[in-house]
């Protein structure tokens, strides 16, 4: 891999994992009814929020396989198309039905816990980051239920968009 690919691409993962951090951190400070509040009806609540922004990251690796269980998949026409749309509405903070089952939250789990399957979910990422080669920068291995398949890039991409648009949406909550 070219160093300064690699460098930007752990720049980029190394904010997003700060950014993810702060946010944690800013949970931590308020009480259990405050993050179990919810702002309405069809809303989710601040724990939930962090619960559905770790389970996107944690669907979308594939629940953290082996490095030697990804495989490359074929990405189309209309992936590349869908990745743009996706894109697009979490740039806008439209507000769409979760993908996939699995990214939906319950609500139903500790702070703590979210933060420690998030802490685990980095580090794998961290570690595979820093043991990419040139073959693998480019595969796409990684899989969005809308997207389809992703490359690490596009994966730290989509985290850091996907995380922006939902601290847009909550960021009056916290005053």
């Amino acid at each position: 891999m070219d160093n300064n690919e690699f460098r930007e691409l752990e720049k980029r993962r190394q904010s997003f994992d700060q950014k993810r951090n702060a946010f944690l951190d800013r949970l931590e400070t308020l009480s259990q009814e405050q993050l179990s509040q919810k702002p309405g009806p069809d809303r989710w609540s601040l724990l939930q929020v962090a619960q559905h922004l770790m389970l996107g990251e944690f669907e979308v690796l594939q629940q953290l396989p082996e490095r030697s269980a990804l495989v490359e998949q074929n990405r189309s026409i209309r992936d590349s198309i869908m990745s743009f749309v996706v894109l697009t509405i979490l740039r806008c903070g439209i507000r769409v039905k979760v993908p996939s089952p699995a990214m939906e939250p319950n609500g139903d789990t500790t702070l703590k816990d979210i933060r420690n399957q998030w802490d685990n979910s980095q580090a794998w990422l961290k570690e595979f980051v820093t043991s990419l080669d040139n073959q693998t920068l480019d595969r796409p291995v990684f899989s969005h239920p809308v997207s389809g398949p992703l490359t690490i890039s596009q994966v730290v991409t989509l985290a850091d968009v996907h995380f922006d648009s939902h601290m847009k949406k909550i960021e009056d909550r916290f005053q």
